[in-house]
Order: C-alpha cells, then structure tokens, then sequence
C-alpha cells in the first residue's frame, strides 16, 4: 500500500456519519444505524485523523456478521477494505468465533471471493438490490 493508514476499534457513534454517505447517501442516517451497534466491535480505517474505511462486526453465537463495509471512494484500491476485514476476522478469531459471513452486495462478490470467503449461489434483495451470502471459516 502506498499511503500510511491505520486501523483502530472505534466506537460506533464516530462511524455512523460515515457508513450514511458511503453506503446509503440518499436515506436518513437512521437507516444505517444497526441493531448490537453499541456492543459490536467497529473498526476504522485512518489516513491522519480522516476516517476513510469502516466495518462493523456484530458476534452471534460462534458465527459474526460483518455489517456496513465501507470505504471511502478516493481511498478504494489501496487494500483498505481487505485490511479492515483481514484485522477484524484476526479479533474475532481471538475471541473464539468460527466463521465470519456477511449479506454481500452482488457486485461486490468479487471483493469477497479475493479475500477467501464463499460465496452462497442464491440471490436475495435488501433496500431494493441483490445480494448473496458470503462466508469465510476461521477456524
């Protein structure tokens, strides 16, 4: 990666901002807002002091959902959101989770496939768009 960026636990409030105007600009803040937001593990992506990547990660049980992977789009092709799911995969490893999945946007299964997880063939909508089920083993 070319530019210096890390990565810290942050807590949700300082993304949510965020996660609206890179994932659902067009909908009211409220609509990104995620039920376990306030126990979830929330990791951020800094160039400086500017957020430019986010995901959350919410443990159920053995399995944890990754929810609301966003990065910024001047910042998108320099390993970002890999990273950011390489590092939380590594924490919830840690914490004894066994598998990581996440409800994929379809033209971001490609992202997925690249980084290990697998990709569910069924198609479903969510807010009006496909998506498919991905899911990486941790153990």
């Amino acid at each position: 990666m070319d530019h210096d960026i890390s990565y810290r636990p942050v807590r949700a409030a300082r993304i949510l901002a965020f996660r609206q105007a890179m994932l659902w600009p067009d909908r009211p803040i409220a609509h990104v807002e995620v039920p376990g937001d306030d126990t979830a593990l929330h990791l951020g992506a800094f160039a400086g002091h500017a957020l430019v990547g986010a995901g959350s990660f919410f443990a159920h049980g053995a399995a944890t959902q990754l929810r609301k992977l966003a990065v910024d789009p001047g910042w998108r092709g320099h390993g970002i959101g890999s990273e950011l799911v390489r590092q939380g995969a590594a924490m919830t490893r840690a914490e004894g989770q066994h598998s990581l999945w996440c409800d994929a946007r379809a033209e971001s299964c490609a992202f997925y496939v690249a980084i290990g997880f697998e990709i569910d063939p069924d198609t479903y909508q969510k807010s009006g768009r496909p998506y498919r089920r991905a899911t990486l083993r941790l153990t």
